[in-house]
């Protein structure tokens, strides 16, 4: 996986579109604190770490199949908006699919426990609604350090394959690969590779298990309901790498075929299927 690093007066990117080509004006500095929001942008505050999860601390407490029907279906409302209407079928249907499975990892113990310890005095009553995608309670860390819940939903979707056909009409049309690209990404904490965070290493009684973001090779998620459809239990399955250099955390090999495809040495199909410039509005940094 590569680095580029691009002069921010070479243009090519709107701050509410993303990635840009036909934009030749500069990128402009942010010149809002941590926390505020820079046109219609939230800036990310600068404490937030890798296992920071903020989206999942608002409103109520939302049940993991509410919260992904409600996902699926916003992203049909939008894939019908006339501003998005020069995507390609496979790609706009991929955009709706990735929606309908892009948190089933929040299914894992180690997000569940984070919840219901988020409940305190009511952490009884949170239990008995599990899975949970959102809590109304107070930001609380996982027991586990760096935590990803995307990295586990994409690797879910390695042992699940006919998940997406179950949930959402529109995966027989949908770029399998595309999706669990979106998937994983839905955050940016995890993109084309997965690697762990510098000495990171497995928690106290997992000693010589593969980790990278918190996830395990091995790690078991139990089954679990999403409407009609009974998902696992899924043993999570990681292939290490040897090549991800000294003292920059051990690397996983991306168990699909997307690298190459997808992100920007593999871009160009996705921009060929692009929002017009003059339309559309690239996801926000923060996803929920």
């Amino acid at each position: 996986m590569s680095v580029v690093v691009v002069n921010a007066t070479a243009g090519g990117y709107d701050v509410r579109r993303g990635w840009d080509p036909s934009v030749t004006k500069s990128v402009p500095v942010l010149d809002k604190q941590p926390g505020e929001n820079h046109e219609g942008v939230d800036v990310a505050p600068t404490d937030e770490g890798v296992a920071d999860d903020p989206a999942s601390f608002k409103g109520a407490w939302v049940g993991l199949a509410t919260h992904l029907g409600d996902a699926a279906s916003e992203a049909r409302a939008l894939m019908r908006e006339s501003r998005m209407t020069s995507l390609i079928p496979e790609h706009a249907a991929a955009v709706v699919v990735s929606a309908a499975v892009h948190d089933i990892g929040k299914a894992h113990d180690v997000f569940q426990d984070t919840l219901v310890r988020s409940a305190g005095s009511d952490a009884e009553a949170a239990r008995r609604l599990r899975p949970l995608a959102k809590s109304p309670s107070q930001r609380t860390e996982h027991k586990r350090a760096h935590f990803r819940h995307e990295l586990v939903s994409a690797l879910m979707l390695a042992d699940h394959a006919d998940l997406p056909a179950q949930l959402c009409g529109e995966a027989g049309l949908a770029d399998a690969d595309l999706v669990r690209y979106l998937v994983a990404a839905h955050h940016g904490r995890v993109r084309l590779g997965i690697r762990a965070i510098p000495g990171e290493t497995p928690p106290a009684g997992h000693e010589g298990r593969s980790v990278a973001l918190g996830v395990l090779h091995g790690d078991v998620v139990a089954s679990f309901p999403l409407g009609d459809v009974q998902v696992g239990p899924t043993t999570i399955h990681s292939t290490p790498c040897t090549s991800a250099g000294r003292g920059r955390g051990q690397r996983w090999r991306w168990p699909f075929a997307t690298t190459q495809r997808w992100g920007p040495s593999g871009s160009r199909r996705w921009r060929r299927s692009s929002v017009s410039p003059t339309g559309g509005q690239a996801p926000r940094r923060r996803r929920s």
